[in-house]
């Protein structure tokens, strides 16, 4: 129940904001962004941000290696993406087998990290951007994360634990 959850993320994806709650109260708002691709999270590489419950499974902050290193602002929270409803989908679609469906099931209905290497994709989560973005109209940087502002990642960051619920719509 979303409601008892210690720490509640809300996000949405059509007004581009994003709600924490701790322990049932509003703490904190924010301007987000999300993938360049429109719509919901489908298939690896398809630069969308998916939509449901979904639960923080890893952090990490400092400098990032590689070309694109420097647009994740200092801070990645990873949430378990695909979720089991996700993988329902998948299997339906043929995309990934009963079996995979069911751990990736398993798997999330425990709060752990699911199978991000399927057709489905996965490494999906919160992050910081590279320089500031203006907030007019539709925002669509990334290849299927939610960006926030550089001023409001660190911040973040600090409130949102491990095991946080994580609710995109």
């Amino acid at each position: 129940m979303p409601r008892k959850e210690k720490t509640l993320v809300l996000v949405d994806l059509e007004s581009y904001q994003m709600r924490l709650y701790r322990r049932g109260r509003f703490k904190a708002a924010y301007d987000v962004s999300f993938g360049q691709g429109k719509g919901r999270k489908r298939r690896r590489g398809d630069l969308k941000t998916p939509k449901g419950m979904y639960f923080t499974i890893e952090k990490k902050k400092g400098n990032f290696g590689g070309d694109f290193g420097a647009y994740y602002g200092g801070h990645w929270i990873k949430f378990n993406y695909p979720n089991r409803y996700d993988a329902a989908w998948g299997k339906q679609n043929k995309l990934i087998s009963e079996s995979t469906a069911a751990g990736i099931a398993k798997d999330w209905a425990q709060c752990k990290p699911t199978n991000g290497k399927t057709r489905l994709g996965g490494g999906i989560g919160f992050h910081g951007w590279i320089d500031e973005w203006n907030n007019r109209g539709p925002r669509h940087l990334s290849w299927g994360c939610i960006v926030l502002h550089k001023r409001d990642i660190a911040g973040f960051y600090k409130l949102v634990p491990v095991g946080s619920m994580v609710v995109v719509f």
